[in-house]
């Protein structure tokens, strides 16, 4: 579970205008969602929320709007040691991407990944170099704010800035709409239907998270759990959602609480959540408001949390908007109601893979957590990494194949194959930590899918989206864990070990590589070669192979270790010092 934080200050930017004018607009039941063609090229007219006009735009639509937004966070040297700067989405510059593939103009690719499109903000607001990004599909907010918490108990930050941007492009809106799950039908959350559907939005929020005790508001516990059933379903029997809402009901201590459930408007999760949901939370009103906002992706968890928060400030809580007759559970509130007689919210998030997210936000008394300090020091148990070679020969690929059975191994790019290989004896375990690092992710199903416009591909959607080279090896093998935390970006490795150092007890899984694009290699958007490394860390020094530790002090001479460079450390067990996130060391020594 993650430690408790206190939340200093959030807000968010919706169609509706900041925190408090969302607030008061769904307390009214008033719906941002209108009907849009779903990209020039296509006419089905489908709901979405926009903030600015969903064409490409140059400079990148999202832009001016997350500047103006992040006025308010100001006061702090965001991005300096000791107030570090976590970014989380599932979009980035996706949108300058395809806009780049469908006319090819050069300034597109200014802001076309993860890393531009966070290098473009952090220039405008002057941010410092300690920034991290973060990027799992739709519970990316949660992740941000879950890491968060960890670095300050770890009294590696004195505040941290999580910030999360989610903008629509026709590279989202055509991906979910092949899905057929984005149609002309408005959301209903929480509704029995004949068929479900969704909406989508565009969405930005911040939260600034201090040590406990620093604020009245505390964030915390939190609970995560991955079933990895499905790409896009989750495990019938319900046991992902029940798992993540059961952890979090043990710890409130008898608080009561009114629950902001994910409800996109799909059914079979729909279902599934609103019983897990009344389960664990008996008495709590079920809320949803993506019938409303639509679905802001990546980061409604922290879209969800600003707003939540205003509510509780006001003493005003928005009902479920967009509802029918029928509910899915008694539980669900269709009306705004009063805040007063509730401790707090447990907040939800949800995303493909069947991730699951959730945190408590809590008014008054602090939570007292009984956690050990983290020792910054893990121990190597396993190691597996291929060498980096320009690209994968006809051999290999028939080779890493034989990992997964033939019709999924067909799908899969030379990444996934490759992480399928070195995690081929791995021992991963549901109640296991898996962090995944790749600068670049899975450009060749990217390069795939963008090539498939303007008809989207439903399987190049789903095979194209961050973290898709992990998340299709651990659904092909329905291998649970239960935090699965993706980093990107060029400082993503060192990012990821200091996470490493970060988690709770017991197993850990660090995986990572890349894989040769075409055109994107050649626009420095692919990496040059191919590779992957797995290693197993625990806390335990007998018979490890090596460690990884942090220590206070100057930075070593790898200040910027790539995936490239720690691959090879690893191939030749070589020793190696480098620059950690917020300060310090990072040092990686073999036995």
């Amino acid at each position: 579970m993650a430690p408790v934080t206190a939340l200093i200050a959030s807000d968010c930017l919706t169609p509706f205008g900041h925190a408090g004018d969302t607030l008061s607009a769904l307390c009214r039941g008033e719906r941002a969602l209108q009907m849009h063609p779903v990209s020039p090229d296509c006419e089905d007219k489908v709901p979405l929320a926009l903030i600015r006009p969903l064409e490409a735009e140059e400079p990148a639509r999202w832009l001016e709007p997350c500047r103006e937004l992040l006025r308010g966070a100001e006061g702090y040297p965001w991005g300096r040691a000791r107030y570090p700067v976590i970014v989380t989405s599932s979009n980035f510059g996706i949108g300058q991407l395809l806009a780049y593939a469908l006319r090819e103009r050069q300034g597109d690719l200014s802001a076309a990944s993860p890393e531009r499109a966070v290098g473009q903000i952090a220039r405008a607001l002057e941010w410092g170099p300690h920034r991290m990004i973060l990027s799992n599909a739709c519970v990316s907010a949660q992740l941000g704010l879950f890491h968060a918490a960890r670095m300050l108990y770890a009294d590696l930050a004195d505040a941290v800035l999580v910030f999360s941007f989610d903008f629509l492009s026709p590279f989202v809106a055509g991906g979910f709409h092949s899905l057929k799950i984005l149609n002309d039908a408005w959301p209903q959350p929480y509704t029995e239907c004949e068929a479900g559907s969704i909406g989508l939005g565009d969405g930005a929020a911040y939260a600034i998270l201090g040590r406990a005790g620093e604020s009245e508001w505390q964030l915390g516990p939190g609970a995560n759990f991955n079933e990895c059933f499905h790409m896009t379903g989750n495990d019938p029997s319900g046991d992902g959602f029940r798992r993540c809402f059961g952890s979090v009901a043990e710890g409130i201590e008898g608080r009561k609480l009114w629950v902001k459930g994910h409800g996109t408007g799909t059914q079979e999760a729909g279902h599934l959540e609103a019983q897990a949901a009344l389960d664990a939370f008996p008495e709590a009103p079920l809320v949803s408001w993506k019938g409303s906002l639509g679905h802001t992706l990546g980061s409604c968890g922290l879209v969800e949390l600003a707003i939540a928060h205003a509510g509780m400030r006001a003493g005003r809580i928005p009902g479920n908007i967009g509802g029918g007759d029928k509910a899915l559970s008694p539980r669900v509130q269709r009306d705004a109601f009063d805040a007063a007689p509730y401790d707090g919210a447990v907040l939800v998030s949800s995303a493909f893979g069947g991730a699951h997210a959730a945190q408590v936000l809590l008014c008054g008394k602090p939570f007292r957590e009984p956690r050990p300090a983290p020792v910054l020091r893990r121990y190597i148990h396993a190691v597996e990494a291929l060498e980096p070679v320009e690209t994968l020969d006809p051999e290999m690929v028939r080779a890493y194949r034989k990992n997964f059975p033939a019709m999924t191994a067909r799908k899969l790019s030379h990444l996934p194959l490759m992480l399928g290989q070195v995690t081929r004896e791995a021992a991963i375990g549901p109640d296991d930590e898996l962090l995944f690092v790749s600068e670049f992710g899975g450009v060749q199903a990217l390069e795939k899918f963008l090539a498939s416009f303007p008809a989207a591909s439903p399987i190049g959607f789903q095979n194209s989206t961050q973290p898709g080279p992990a998340s299709l090896v651990l659904v092909a093998r329905r291998q649970a864990v239960r935090l699965f935390t993706p980093v990107v970006g060029a400082d993503g490795m060192v990012n990821a070990l200091m996470l490493a150092l970060l988690a709770d007890p017991g197993p850990l899984h660090l995986l990572g590589g890349e894989e040769h694009g075409a055109w994107l290699t050649e626009e420095q958007l692919g990496s040059s070669s191919a590779f992957a490394f797995y290693l197993k860390l625990s806390d335990e020094p007998e018979g490890a192979l090596g460690s990884l530790s942090w220590s206070p002090g100057e930075a070593g001479e790898n200040d910027r270790m790539t995936t490239s460079a720690f691959t090879c450390a690893v191939l030749a067990r070589r020793n190696a010092t480098m620059g950690a996130p917020g300060g310090g060391r990072l040092e990686l020594a073999w036995a």
